[in-house]
């Protein structure tokens, strides 16, 4: 018999967790079910407590309910109290259900993975919506020198970093000085939207990193690259990181291992049509 699970999102069609979780389930000797889950902007309680009402033993959640997720859960694990996001659903043994964030380990660990370090470096936040809060702990923890958030809706920002010692609200950029990492944490490359990233800020040594993942490079990337700025890294390597530590908590198991699954992933994408 088959655990279930799935992902809450809209937009969902496109996403690669089922396909994580099945090579997981594979590496671990464990059979899953997992679906995408399609919800209605305005949906979101009422499909999770049905779909956990049928048999569902954990979820992820993806855009853009994540802030929505941290406040229907019963309990909060780890930073997610402190995020005020949530991207993982846990069933609860006495009902109700268990809310954790694994968005920032598995960003902290791509990056580490690209040998990218963060302790002392000047890090640019570009958002401050689910995505951003789910991550900042993990960023925070890591002791860059500065974290500066910005958003389009400067009050967000400001809110997100008053949370933590080392954010400052950017609200003119140019007041910056130069970053040494720039990430995408918005959902423009989702719909092929770019972002105003002033010339001024980037160079050669600027390392980009986008929390969405494509066969080709995104729109963030694209301009990032177009801008002046170094390499700059999709967020496959995020997706499947923060998912070999979702699958963790479901299973009370050790995280799978995530080398091998990527590469394969990154080759699968590549021949899509």
């Amino acid at each position: 018999m088959s655990d279930k699970l799935g992902v809450f999102g809209n937009p969902i069609k496109h996403s690669l967790s089922p396909r994580i979780h099945s090579l997981f389930a594979e590496q671990t000797g464990r059979h899953v079910d997992y679906q995408r889950l399609l919800v209605s902007p305005y949906g979101f309680s009422s499909a999770v407590a049905g779909q956990f009402s049928q048999g569902l033993v954990g979820a992820n959640v993806t855009v853009p309910f994540k802030q929505a997720a941290y406040r229907i859960v019963t309990q909060h694990l780890g930073s997610a109290a402190h995020s005020g996001a949530v991207n993982t659903l846990i069933s609860a043994p006495h009902g109700g259900l268990i809310g954790a964030n694994t968005d920032g380990d598995g960003l902290v660990a791509a990056l580490k993975s690209k040998g990218v370090s963060l302790a002392g470096r000047r890090i640019l936040l570009l958002g401050a919506g689910g995505a951003s809060r789910g991550v900042m702990p993990a960023l925070n923890a890591e002791k860059p020198d500065v974290i500066w958030v910005w958003n389009r809706t400067p009050s967000r920002a400001e809110q997100l970093a008053s949370l933590f010692d080392s954010a400052q609200v950017l609200r003119h950029w140019s007041s910056a000085r130069k970053p040494d990492l720039i990430i995408n944490a918005t959902s423009a490359s989702l719909f092929g939207e770019s972002l105003a990233l002033p010339e001024h800020l980037l160079d050669a040594d600027t390392v980009g990193y986008d929390m969405v993942y494509s066969r080709d490079a995104t729109a963030f990337q694209s301009q990032f690259k177009a801008s002046g700025g170094g390499v700059c890294f999709d967020g496959l390597r995020m997706l499947v990181e923060q998912a070999a530590v979702s699958f963790s908590l479901w299973f009370s198991c050790d995280k799978p291992e995530t080398e091998a699954i990527y590469h394969q992933l990154r080759n699968e994408l590549a021949e899509l049509d």
